[in-house]
């Protein structure tokens, strides 16, 4: 009688974990999808918004080079100047936007109807890109100063420019790697 007990009660251990088994294995494995849906989502936005960081690099590099051409009495060639402007703004645009799919979304002129509710991530970028682009037309007017100390007088005023566009990347960097960050410490962080 006590084998037939032990049988009952080993049949009946067996069919909880058994029952257990099958509850539980879909619940782990969904989870463990979840997270690792979650993680790649975050490698994600962290990719694309590291994109966007080295665009505005590109852009900062741009306008180093022109600065220093222009500091040590170089001439610059502004068409190709203008041309490389425009490539590195477009660059940078299609970088902001390719953001939005993670709920970043950056207004790009002051004419769409969303600007003037514009995140700060916008304003930072309008601003990169309006100081960029003033930078680059003073130092387009200073090269065609006839003379030294005409070209020299116009140095002050670019050169000034050219620390509001630094000024602009800095924002923008500062609200991206706050955003970095998060990803990064909700990627390590155990689940």
């Amino acid at each position: 009688m006590s084998e037939a007990i032990y049988g009952l009660v080993g049949a009946l251990g067996g069919a909880l974990l058994g029952a257990a088994a099958t509850i539980s294995t879909p619940i782990l494995t969904s989870r463990h999808a979840r997270r690792q849906e979650q993680r790649a989502r975050a490698t994600d936005e962290f990719e694309r918004l590291m994109s966007l960081r080295q665009a505005t690099r590109e852009l900062a590099m741009l306008l180093d080079r022109a600065h220093d051409s222009m500091l040590n009495g170089g001439r610059v060639d502004t068409d190709e100047l203008r041309r490389e402007l425009n490539t590195v703004l477009k660059d940078m645009r299609d970088a902001a936007d390719r953001c939005e799919v993670h709920g970043m979304r950056f207004v790009h002129h002051p004419t769409s109807r969303d600007f003037d509710s514009a995140t700060p991530e916008t304003m930072a970028l309008h601003h990169l890109v309006e100081s960029a682009r003033h930078a680059v037309h003073l130092l387009v007017a200073q090269q065609r100063r006839p003379t030294e100390d005409e070209r020299s007088l116009d140095s002050h005023q670019v050169a000034h420019a050219l620390r509001r566009a630094g000024e602009a990347r800095r924002l923008l960097l500062g609200v991206l790697w706050e955003r970095m960050e998060s990803l990064q410490e909700s990627a390590a962080a155990p689940r």
